[in-house]
């Protein structure tokens, strides 16, 4: 078999952030109703369908009281099912107009969030944080108008203490370009020194990292490019200053001053 040897600034290209075009598919309510179903302690789980039926006969005004404990996970497992196909709502056909609004169904999430656990507050938001090593997985909902808003997939790093790299973020589609992504990294950066964006960015999400969070913390961007002495060119962001996308590999955020020491790409 052939062997290739590359340039370090040819392997540096070939790790540049992917912008990619449209948006995320899958709305991101899906997890929440993901993990819902599969990490709610057996000890929970009674609680669990008692919400379910409050809701519906506190919130909704429906009472559905005569649905036992495994109809109602049916109902929550045909949620996930469905937000996660690509066939859109067909899965919730079999069910009353009110059981399948997205409305109800983001709500519905608030309302167990509330009911199941303990969130934390910040930048005027509601939020979860589920570990599941290797991963941390946060749900994060607004309190004003209560309902799910948004998801973060993120890891730590050994490579930096105190970081996290984000593995997937989404904000809920009739949500999008209202300010809850921005929102939601700053929560996150909340909580760390530093935060690194995923290898692939949408649109809206390049947006974020490079116009928007700027203005509230300090932001770096290590381009595909290296200085005489082989080291990473690093840019410091700020509303003047302008990077092309291709040029970008990775982001760092984080409310210190200091570009963090000793790293080397997630």
């Amino acid at each position: 078999m052939a062997r290739y040897i590359i340039t370090e600034k040819q392997e540096r290209l070939l790790r540049e952030i992917n912008v990619a075009w449209g948006k995320f598919a899958v709305k991101p309510v899906v997890y929440f109703y993901r993990d819902i179903i599969n990490n709610v302690p057996s000890k929970k789980r009674k609680k669990l369908f008692q919400s379910v039926r409050e809701f519906f006969r506190t919130e909704m005004g429906v009472n559905i009281d005569r649905w036992d404990d495994g109809t109602l996970e049916e109902y929550l497992k045909d949620i996930k099912d469905n937000e996660a196909s690509s066939t859109g709502w067909n899965i919730l056909n079999s069910y009353p107009k009110i059981f399948k609004k997205p409305s109800t169904i983001s709500s519905l999430a608030y309302y167990l969030m509330k009911n199941l656990y303990q969130p934390k507050e910040y930048q005027g938001l509601e939020y979860i944080k589920y570990d599941d090593k290797p991963l941390y997985k946060f749900f994060f909902f607004d309190p004003e108008i209560q309902e799910f808003v948004g998801y973060i997939e993120a890891r730590t790093s050994l490579m930096v203490p105190k970081s996290m790299k984000i593995i997937l973020s989404a904000v809920e589609p009739e949500y999008v370009g209202r300010g809850y992504g921005s929102r939601i990294y700053l929560c996150l950066i909340d909580q760390v020194d530093y935060l690194f964006s995923d290898n692939i960015l949408y649109p809206e999400s390049l947006n974020m990292w490079v116009n928007y969070l700027p203005k509230k913390v300090n932001v770096w961007a290590e381009l595909d490019e290296i200085d005489e002495d082989n080291e990473a060119i690093v840019v410091k962001l700020s509303p003047k200053v302008f990077v092309k996308p291709h040029e970008i590999e990775s982001l760092v955020a984080s409310s210190k001053k200091e570009y963090p020491p000793d790293y080397s790409n997630l």
